[in-house]
């Protein structure tokens, strides 16, 4: 593989700055938010978040990865258009940066902080079951509302392992809730996400590309994606109490679901640009894990 191919992947399967942008602030802002919740108002060392941006980086790659080798009878039936079907990039390619990526890992995680092996490779078995579809993918893919929860549990694994970085163990009874409360937003900003980029204009449909939009019908879809970002916003307002960021919680996420719920409106009545969606879920996504966790940090 080629730099330039590598380039030409990235940008079609896994841009690297978007990405990693919303990497980036989802570890630190899981390293911030544990150190809140111990009232320790220090930032994470820049060693500290570099390690954990890499593995999880590189987990997030995983993803992809193990996306193209789940969907590729379907991509070279359906999407021709994409890297591997049309020939930039090989599986073969792909399963060498995979197990590359998988060495750096766990090079840094023996040579760092061994308290995580156990949760990475808790997180790696989880990736190889969704890979498999968890052995029953007719199963799966007839009940799409499973499937996609089945799948976003990896969000959970992800904000967990960073949180057992940070702790070296799971915390005690005093955080234990709002470590909960967390690891649910985790997963349903995963959701949000998962959700916003298969809602799509009857126009932007694909024949044989699954997307919510086209199962469950764009009220339906549109209405469960505002529902879990309303829900989620509740959630943020009980763990801001804990840290102490209440107001600007209310006020930045409130805006935002308020956004949120004119441009879903205007979707349903005219059902143009389902691009809206992703671009709200990831702006939602910065949002929450800036309030959770860097901004009480910095305001402490």
């Amino acid at each position: 593989m080629t730099l330039k191919t590598l380039y030409i992947y990235q940008k079609e399967r896994f841009p690297v700055l978007k990405n990693g942008l919303l990497i980036l602030i989802l570890s630190v802002s899981t390293l911030c938010f544990t150190r809140v919740l111990r009232n320790n108002y220090e930032f994470p060392s820049l060693e500290e978040a570099v390690i954990v941006f890499v593995i999880m980086f590189i987990f997030f790659l995983q993803l992809r990865i193990a996306d193209e080798f789940k969907d590729f009878e379907e991509d070279m039936k359906y999407r021709a258009y994409r890297p591997v079907p049309r020939g930039l990039v090989s599986l073969k390619e792909l399963r060498n940066m995979g197990i590359a990526g998988f060495f750096i890992q766990l090079a840094l995680i023996l040579f760092f902080n061994k308290d995580v092996l156990i949760i990475f490779f808790i997180v790696y078995l989880y990736i190889l079951l969704m890979t498999k579809e968890f052995f029953v993918p007719g199963w799966l893919n007839k009940h799409q509302a499973v499937y996609m929860i089945s799948h976003m549990i990896i969000m959970l694994l992800f904000h967990l392992f960073v949180i057992i970085y940070q702790l070296g163990v799971f915390p005690g009874k005093d955080c234990q809730l709002y470590i909960v409360l967390y690891l649910i937003i985790g997963f349903m900003n995963g959701m949000s996400a998962e959700i916003g980029r298969k809602i799509r204009a009857p126009e932007d449909e694909e024949n044989g590309v699954v997307t919510y939009s086209k199962i469950w019908g764009i009220n339906n879809s549109v209405f469960i994606f505002v529902f879990i970002q309303i829900l989620s916003f509740v959630l943020c307002l009980i763990t801001a109490v804990k840290t102490d960021s209440l107001f600007l919680t209310a006020v930045i996420l409130g805006f935002l679901v308020i956004l949120t719920v004119i441009k879903a409106s205007g979707f349903i009545k005219i059902s143009k640009n389902g691009k809206i969606f992703e671009i709200l879920s990831g702006v939602w996504i910065l949002a929450v894990y800036l309030v959770l966790g860097i901004i009480p940090l910095i305001k402490g």
